[in-house]
């Protein structure tokens, strides 16, 4: 395929470079979207950009067998729902923001979104290794009730105190 010179081809950090193998690799996006995902000239300039440097789209090659492995599977489900999620984002933000939704909705809306961002209780933490007990929150015209588990001991962050002088334990 001759390439043309009225292209655009842009010149790409090797923290970008690793970032457009991946997004070839994984198969998830089309050549298009990527290509404007990287300033390319669509995909004729995504194109023109793999021909010139074959060793990255030979990397991609080898990158996407390893994905595509049936060691991988549990990763790449992962991977591809993490795209989903990622994708209902301005959903979820939209929801939180419209004030004729019910205070329900748009509070749950609000608890997947901290999830995602990595802002609510992660696996580990919610694990039942605590005690279980469920939060009431009254509101005029509305009731939130929230199940939660506290966090054992274990997983609890040191704290940030320290102990001057002698402690007597009983």
């Amino acid at each position: 395929m001759p390439v043309s010179e009225d292209l655009v081809v842009p010149i790409l950090s090797s923290e970008m470079v690793e970032c457009l193998k991946f997004d070839l690799a994984s198969g998830i996006h089309e050549a298009e979207t990527i290509a404007d995902r990287y300033g390319f000239d669509g995909k004729p300039g995504l194109q023109a950009y793999l021909l010139a440097n074959r060793w990255l789209h030979d990397d991609a090659k080898h990158l996407r067998a390893v994905l595509e492995s049936d060691q991988n599977t549990g990763k790449r489900v992962q991977l591809k729902g993490l795209y989903g999620c990622e994708e209902a984002i301005p959903d979820l933000v939209g929801i939180v923001k419209n004030q004729n939704l019910h205070p329900k909705d748009r509070i749950d809306a609000y608890k997947e979104l901290r999830q995602s961002g990595g802002l609510g209780i992660s696996a580990k933490e919610g694990s039942g290794s605590g005690t279980q007990f469920s939060l009431v929150i009254n509101m005029p015209g509305h009731t939130e009730k929230i199940l939660a588990t506290s966090v054992a001991a274990e997983l609890r962050p040191e704290p940030k105190v320290a102990i001057s002088g002698p402690v007597e334990v009983e």
